[in-house]
């Protein structure tokens, strides 16, 4: 549904992007994760036509992203990291204005306003509502034409646990529809919780894309957790055998029949990220 090849975006003397490759297979959830600046909303606007890459190409649902742009539009939906919403309107009449544009009936989305449970605070204003309800909002009217593909950047951000969640128990649904969706986002666990796939990019290069699942193996570092006796007390400390002084401790306990207790702890997500982007050469 989506191929991006060799893409290259400068602006001026700085290089928001560089060489980037990947595609993006139906019904997936393909996660873009990085810190802020990375270049994760610079990609975003290219494969949707925003932006026009300086050199390299992207074609999404099999269409060049610029040179069809507008035909692209009836297939694909946006939410930003902004909330582009006309404040001094209630919701229903935000979602109205695009509804028109689409030639989409209010029965044809209403379902999907019940889904996000946000039907109960339409009528009011948008400048009243949360910031939850708002991100829900404009979730509703990136999906309102029911396009194929959904790109969805940060959709959590400064988020409350309920609305969060309401969200991405939203985006499994629409993946279990067989919707494409490309989600940018900087929150690890939401990236493991939701996507397939997953690339890793930093200062406009993306350092590794691979499965989710898979993601934890990329940290070579086996650690564990041991309890051991230490005079008249038991002490507990973590051990990375990598490390020539944990492993001679360990070591050291197993000969003296010190050791209690050891079990292996499996990395943790951020520590792999972490490991990943310093590898690749680390944030300025």
């Amino acid at each position: 549904m989506i191929i991006a090849c060799n893409l290259v975006k400068k602006f001026k003397k700085l290089t928001a992007i560089k060489d980037v490759s990947f595609h993006i297979k139906k019904g997936e959830i393909f996660g873009c994760l990085g810190p802020n600046g990375a270049g994760k909303t610079t990609l975003l606007k290219l494969l949707t036509g925003q932006l026009h890459p300086t050199t390299g190409s992207a074609t999404v649902a099999g269409r060049n992203a610029w040179e069809n742009r507008f035909s692209l539009a009836q297939l694909i939906g946006v939410l930003s990291e902004e909330d582009n919403l006309y404040e001094r309107l209630s919701g229903w009449e935000n979602l109205e204005i695009f509804a028109k544009i689409f030639n989409v009936s209010k029965v044809q989305y209403i379902e999907m306003v019940k889904l996000l449970e946000i039907e109960e605070k339409l009528s009011a204003p948008v400048k009243t509502l949360s910031k939850g309800y708002k991100r829900r909002l404009l979730l509703a009217r990136a999906f309102l034409h029911r396009p194929q593909i959904l790109f969805l950047d940060e959709p959590t951000a400064n988020l409350d646990i309920f609305s969060a969640r309401k969200i991405r128990k939203f985006i499994k649904e629409l993946a279990l529809q067989g919707i494409t969706i490309f989600l940018t986002s900087h929150y690890l666990a939401e990236v493991e919780e939701l996507c397939n796939r997953v690339a890793i990019i930093n200062k406009g290069e993306i350092l590794e894309v691979v499965d989710t699942r898979d993601l934890k193996a990329y940290s070579s570092a086996l650690s564990f957790k041991v309890m051991f006796k230490e005079a008249d007390n038991i002490k507990e400390q973590f051990l990375t055998l990598e490390d020539e002084k944990d492993f001679s401790l360990l070591k050291k306990l197993l000969q003296e029949k010190r050791l209690l207790s050891l079990h292996t702890v499996e990395p943790k997500l951020e520590d792999v990220y972490l490991k990943l982007v310093e590898d690749g050469g680390g944030e300025k």
